[in-house]
């Protein structure tokens, strides 16, 4: 959207480093004494560490109170725009040629993000009676008793432990910009032959995430299934298993 990026931005992507700039600039002491140069390390894409001067001769200048402000300025451009530049035009014109127009002159870049990502609902617990309520179900009734569990589970989690779950069964961690009610889930029952002698189902409930659909498998219990869940949910990376 031509907008300048800002140190809020550069949090959001490194939250330590980040924090520790904005300490940086309400330091009262003699920032001199940190014996920080106007210079950045970083690993390049093969993992090797790189040095880079933010200004010609940087190596040499010492960062003090007089130009703390922009070194700090000069050390999040780099990250966030010298050092993708590259890469970010290519996703820009690939952006604006799907996307682009005088249509989004009319947002401010929160409310993109918004419509892009979704919404991180405030950091606040996921309405699982309000998804509960719009969902749709396959090969299952919504009180059969492994819904039952699911539902169960899914409102006995933290909300860090909600976002995981979501981004399981989804893709995202953040509900849809117009609410949880405009979220297209779907809950599966499969049937699976594969058991062990003593009759239990050792596969992992699996997600479909193109179509935001979670399939379950009939176990034994409760317990087994929040074992099962457990496994899927937090051992999952990618399209695979950790």
């Amino acid at each position: 959207m031509g907008k300048r990026v800002t140190l809020n931005d550069y949090i959001q992507l490194n939250p330590e480093t980040g924090h520790g700039l904005k300490r940086l600039l309400k330091m009262s002491g003699d920032v001199e004494e940190l014996d920080l140069y106007m210079e950045v390390t970083y690993k390049d894409m093969f993992g090797e560490l790189q040095t880079m001067e933010l200004l010609p001769n940087g190596s040499k200048i010492k960062v003090n109170n007089d130009n703390k402000y922009d070194y700090v300025d000069r050390y999040y451009q780099f990250f966030l725009t010298t050092l993708v530049d590259k890469q970010f035009k290519s996703f820009s014109r690939g952006f604006h040629n799907v996307v682009g127009g005088n249509a989004l002159s009319l947002f401010t870049p929160e409310e993109i993000e918004l419509i892009l990502i979704g919404d991180d609902n405030n950091n606040q617990p996921i309405d699982v009676e309000i998804l509960r309520s719009v969902t749709k179900y396959n090969n299952c009734k919504p009180t059969d008793r492994v819904v039952e569990w699911f539902w169960n589970y899914f409102g006995s989690l933290s909300i860090k432990g909600q976002k995981k779950l979501l981004l399981f069964v989804t893709g995202s961690d953040r509900v849809p910009a117009t609410g949880l009610p405009s979220l297209n889930f779907k809950v599966t029952k499969l049937n699976v032959a594969a058991v062990k002698e003593t009759g239990e189902v050792q596969r992992l409930p699996v997600a479909h995430t193109c179509f935001n659909e979670m399939c379950l498998y009939e176990y034994s219990s409760k317990e087994v299934f929040d074992q099962r869940m457990d496994m899927a949910v937090y051992c999952s990376e990618g399209f695979g298993i950790r």
